[in-house]
């Protein structure tokens, strides 16, 4: 039920389906989608092309040593992007504005908080159930995929104590699994969770078990700016400090006040590297804090005030203040964060890396079609979201998480609804 599942369960009834169950296993909508709170990406209006976007992808997706992503999936990907676009905007999204992300050599990010796509596309399956073209079962935990003869032609869940069947084909969007340490790499196990505790990976398992293929489950993205808790530095399940404040200009400094990157350019894993938080499972990052400028704190008042109000982040008069609230030099901090030592105010909140999304998963096809391990469609079953695999590599550039979630839920929607199961 989060963005991949309702494009799916959307795009199935646009299809022609008959009837379309949505079955999702928390009280609410949203999932991880529900939590994004940066934006999506599309081609470019001008000066950009879906060729363009691709390339970007690929170079993002083999930064380092490591897996790259299926150029075939990528190209999909990339090509589907202008259409997601349109379809979320017949479905009344609407887009603050839109700015070059890092990873990417044109504008393509279309600003946007993930709950406000997953409620526009939640209201319009609202409407096809009252039709009778839909339902969505909440509190639903799919146990078994029903499958002969190497075909999946349904489901069984868990309801309210009670086991039940779905028959038809079935459209696998559950999220990773960034929150099952048995199903992460060891480097990764003990970092914190941006991500809910249901992230644990079922919908691969079941997909596994029905046939279809996995690739690199080794891979899961390292976000470098989690905000660590003043009044809980231990926390496991932590808040993402949005990639919004770092390309609006918040900067990155260490023990000593100093930069130690760019910010806006630098892509993820690059900066998580930076940080010292390499792949050793006993890799310990330096200590970092993220500092907003006067000007970044007013252009991020819609998400700086809800950190300040978590305790997140706290304001400080000038920065001279802050370099003696961090025990640093006044001149480097100044240096750093381009205003003088007398000026302010400035906001400042520690963060960490910590664990972001699964870029593994069930194997799939262009069309979203699950993948048996000799590369042949397993009948009867898509994958969408972050439960599939292949689509980022290595790395995941900032608003592709939400592209992908529409991309291929609306291609694994309609490939469901044209399915023939028996």
């Amino acid at each position: 039920g989060g963005l991949a599942g309702l494009s799916a369960a959307l795009s199935a009834v646009e299809g022609g389906a008959s009837k379309v169950t949505l079955l999702e296993r928390e009280p609410k909508l949203g999932g991880n989608s529900g939590k994004a709170s940066y934006g999506i990406n599309a081609v470019a209006e001008t000066g950009d092309s879906a060729e363009a976007f691709a390339e970007d992808i690929l170079a993002a997706a083999g930064a380092g040593d490591g897996p790259g992503a299926d150029p075939e999936l990528v190209r999909a990907l990339a090509g589907g992007s202008p259409e997601a676009l349109a379809w979320l905007q017949t479905l009344g999204v609407k887009f603050e504005e839109v700015v070059q992300g890092a990873g990417s050599r044109a504008p393509r990010l279309r600003k946007a908080m993930g709950f406000q796509l997953v409620m526009a596309l939640g209201k319009k399956l609202d409407e096809h159930a009252k039709e009778g073209r839909a339902e969505v079962l909440k509190g639903a935990r799919v146990t078994e995929l029903i499958s002969s003869g190497g075909a999946v032609s349904g489901v069984r869940y868990e309801r309210e104590g009670e086991a039940h069947e779905a028959r038809g084909a079935v459209a696998i969007c559950s999220g990773g699994f960034s929150a099952n340490a048995q199903l992460l790499p060891e480097s990764r196990a003990s970092l914190p969770l941006t991500q809910g505790p249901w992230t644990v990976g079922e919908g691969v398992q079941l997909a596994a078990a029905a046939g279809a293929a996995v690739v690199d489950m080794g891979e899961v993205q390292v976000h470098p700016t989690a905000f660590v808790d003043p009044k809980n530095q231990a926390a496991k399940s932590v808040i993402l400090a949005s990639e919004s404040l770092r390309q609006a200009g918040a900067v990155l400094v260490n023990s000593e006040g100093h930069r130690f990157c760019d910010e806006r350019v630098d892509i993820a894993s690059a900066i998580v590297a930076k940080m010292g938080g390499g792949q050793a499972p006993d890799a310990k990052p330096m200590p970092t804090w993220l500092v907003l400028p006067p000007k970044v704190a007013e252009a991020e008042a819609g998400h700086i005030g809800f950190y300040l109000s978590k305790g997140l982040l706290a304001k400080h008069e000038s920065v001279a203040e802050l370099a003696k609230a961090l025990n640093v030099g006044a001149a480097a901090l100044e240096e750093s964060v381009g205003v003088a030592a007398d000026e302010g105010p400035v906001i400042c909140g520690e963060v960490a890396p910590a664990v972001h999304y699964s870029l593994g998963g069930v194997r799939v096809d262009a069309s979203a079609r699950a993948l048996s391990a000799a590369a042949t469609p397993v009948p009867g079953l898509f994958v969408a979201g972050e439960a599939a695999g292949g689509i980022h590599g290595r790395n995941r550039i900032a608003g592709n998480g939400l592209l992908e979630s529409v991309v291929f839920g609306r291609l694994a929607g309609r490939g469901a609804a044209e399915a023939r199961v028996c």
